[in-house]
């Protein structure tokens, strides 16, 4: 199911359940479209990755880069102290992204 299909699956459940929903649900799905556009980093101070991966990461020097972790923790190219981090976006694919 694509996310578009899924963010009105979920709003259509909501309606069902909540007799006044459909007051909100324009704003319930154009919030959802707003947070996939707008991914979150993730404070180093609240959360670290659930396994060792490469991660898009910026330090304290606002330096954007990917970045590894593991065991080890975190192993960045430009020496600096990753202080947010994120899962890293699914490649593009063929044909170019839309």
């Amino acid at each position: 199911m694509k996310r578009e299909e899924q963010i009105k699956e979920a709003s259509r459940k909501e309606m069902m359940k909540y007799p006044n929903f459909h007051i909100t649900a324009a704003a319930f799905r154009m919030g959802a479209r707003w947070a996939d556009a707008h991914p979150n980093w993730i404070s180093v101070e609240d959360d670290f990755p659930k396994k060792h991966d490469s991660y898009l990461t910026c330090t304290s020097g606002n330096v954007i880069e990917i970045t590894h972790y593991n065991i080890d923790g975190w192993h960045t190219e430009s020496r600096g102290e990753v202080a947010y981090w994120m899962p890293l976006p699914a490649p593009a694919k063929e044909g170019g992204a839309r």
